[in-house]
Order: structure tokens, then sequence, then C-alpha cells
């Protein structure tokens, strides 16, 4: 964005311009009376357009920031930034029949070397029934990504009387970290960039990204015959929509088969489901000085990667293509992280190509497994 000339003038520029216009009689030197006097109103003339400038920065989205960004999406678009929250699955606990967990109980994550660990709470007070095991909810005390531990991973936080194990025998889900500035801008330009008319395919592309916890959208038309629509759904996290995503979805483009109930036009039949997930398996022989501490460090910048990679695909395509996960970009992003000596033998999903993402997919990073 450009600015008028005066923008940019600084202290000097205005306190000169100032002592243009006092009557040359006067002495103007700096340190003379005159010019400390001038010279306070020019610095404060000079922060207030500072101010002024950044004011008119913050009614733009790009330039926006915070609260600021949230506040002027707002005043453009339905868009809300996704804001944290909290994972949540069941726990199955062992023990004596008739043995009591009181609301409150703690479990923990297993805090492996490259995981950190996290508490969750039991929410209300069970009983272990005659089968000696119960399955109960439990929610994570931390909210964000963090709390969506891998099957196996759980324990009790401190030994409780009558119960001999704990474990989840599954993912944990839910858990979303607070939608980043730039995600929310990302989310918001696709939305302003589709031009909608009529239920075409940018109506479909808008009515999407209007749903609660939608992150990307793909629109496949007539994929089952005429009238027929396919949306596919990532997301806030670029990751495969949720059935509770699905169904919100659902219901405000076409609750009703083609009967125009919902945004969809009558007579379109939409199909709405979630992206399906390409697990990325990695194996790697890597030589480091300290192996262990640097295993957290590549798995979050493969994490990251193929995020950035899913962001670009789901945020910009208009027209589904396929995609690919580079095989090379995520040998150097091992071979980049601080204390690695050397990166051999590394397939990805046992190969040494480029991984093709079909249209309507997203990777995920399932396991790196190092070969020491």
């Amino acid at each position: 964005m450009s600015y008028p000339a005066w923008f940019n003038e600084t202290v000097d520029d205005l306190i000169n311009q100032m002592l243009d216009d006092v009557d040359p009689a006067y002495d103007k030197r700096e340190g003379g009376f005159v010019y400390d006097v001038l010279w306070p109103i020019a610095n404060q003339r000079s922060l207030s357009r500072e101010e002024l400038k950044n004011a008119i920065d913050m009614a733009f989205v790009a330039n926006s920031e915070g609260d600021q960004l949230d506040q002027a999406i707002a005043d453009r678009s339905p868009l809300r930034r996704y804001l944290e929250e909290y994972a949540y699955g069941y726990v199955t606990v062992y023990g004596n029949p008739g043995t009591p967990l009181n609301q409150g109980t703690r479990f923990m994550s297993i805090n492996y070397s490259d995981s950190p660990s996290i508490e969750f709470e039991l929410r209300s007070d069970v009983t272990i029934g005659d089968s000696g095991e119960i399955d109960v909810l439990v929610h994570a005390l931390e909210p964000g990504e963090i709390g969506n531990i891998p099957p196996g991973t759980i324990e009790i936080a401190s030994p409780l009387v009558g119960v001999s194990a704990v474990t989840n025998k599954n993912h944990f889900d839910g858990g979303r970290d607070r939608e980043s500035d730039t995600d929310f801008k990302n989310r918001y330009f696709k939305w302003r960039s589709e031009k909608g008319s009529s239920g075409n395919r940018a109506d479909y592309v808008r009515w999407a990204l209007e749903v609660t916890g939608v992150g990307g959208v793909a629109v496949f038309p007539t994929w089952n015959g005429r009238n027929t629509v396919k949306v596919v759904l990532v997301d806030s996290d670029f990751s495969p929509a949720d059935d509770i995503i699905i169904q919100a979805a659902r219901d405000y483009i076409d609750p009703t088969y083609g009967q125009g109930d919902g945004k969809a036009p009558v007579g379109a039949i939409v199909t709405i489901e979630s992206a399906t997930p390409i697990p990325i398996r990695i194996s790697v022989k890597a030589s480091a000085d300290d192996l262990n501490s640097v295993k957290s460090q590549i798995k979050e910048s493969l994490k990251g990667y193929l995020k950035e990679v899913n962001n670009k695909y789901w945020a910009q395509t208009k027209i589904p293509t396929d995609y690919k996960i580079s095989y090379l970009k995520l040998g150097s992003l091992m071979v980049d992280a601080a204390g690695v000596d050397q990166v051999t033998d590394l397939r990805v999903n046992n190969s040494t190509d480029d991984i093709v993402i079909p249209a309507g997919s997203v990777a995920q990073l399932e396991e790196v497994v190092f070969d020491e």
C-alpha cells in the first residue's frame, strides 16, 4: 500500500518546516529557545502520523494482526477465528468391581523422549462394574493438538486402590490449536476470492468455509451424474474433518438431498465427505552426536512441511487436482536439523520417489522410524 509523501516525514523534516515559518530575526539554532519550543511539537506530530499509519494498516486484512485481524475479517465476512479446543477420549480402566472413580481423577499421557506429557481429567463419578473394567470419558487439561494422543499412551497420574491398569484403546481427538493469523488470513482470502453465482462451484466453497471448523474445501461437480456435487472438507489444522464438522456442513448446505432446504439450490444432490488421509511413513538412517535429542525437532519440521503443503493445496486450489510431497524436501529438512551429521537410506512410504496425494486427500505424518 502507498501512503502520502508527508507520512514519511521525519522529526527533523517537521521541525525544519516549522522553523522556516519563524521570522529570521529570531535565533532558530538548535538549543535555542525557539528550537526547544518547537521540537516537542514536531516530535508529537511525527508520533501521531505513525499511529495514524498503523491504524490505517490495521483496517486492512493483509496488514492486521491479532484482535485487529479478528475485527477486520468480522467486518467483511461471516468468518471467525478458530479458537483452541481441548482433546478428549475414552480410557479403559481395569480393577476390582465396585471400585469408585471420582470426578477429577487424573490421567496422563506417557512421556516419551520426543513428546511432552499432558494430563487428562475425569468429569463425572463412575464405578467399575462386575466385568472388572469400564470405559470413561476424559478431557485434556491443556488445549491444543498436544492432547490428540495415539492409542496405548496413557496411564493413571497417581496409584488408586482397586485399579490395576489403564489404557486408551483409540486415538484421542478434538484438540486444536488457536488458528494462526496466517491461516486465518488464507481462509478469508480463499472465501473472498470465490465469486458465487446461483450455486456454482465458488458458492459451494464459500458456503463450506462459513461452517465452523472448516479449513479447506475441494468441490467435485457432477461426480456421480447430473446435479450431483461432492464437497470434501479438512479442518483448520488441515486434517480430515471430523463427524461434527461434516454434519454441520451438511445441515448448512443441503440437509435434505435436493430439496433446497439449505444453501444449495433445489435439485442439487450434495454429498459432503471428509478428506481421505494419506499416511506418510518415513524410515531413515541418521547419525548425530545425540540423535534422541533431535528426533523431536526432525518430526516437528516434517509435520510443519506437510502442513505447509496441505495448506497451500486446500487454501488455494479451485479445481481439485493431485499434489505431491517432495522426497528431496523431506530429506533436506532432516539434514538441516541441528546436530544431524548424516542422513542415508531415506524411504518415504517404502519409496524414494515423490508421494502423490490424490485430489480430495490430505497427507498426514504417521511415523518416523530412525535406524541408528
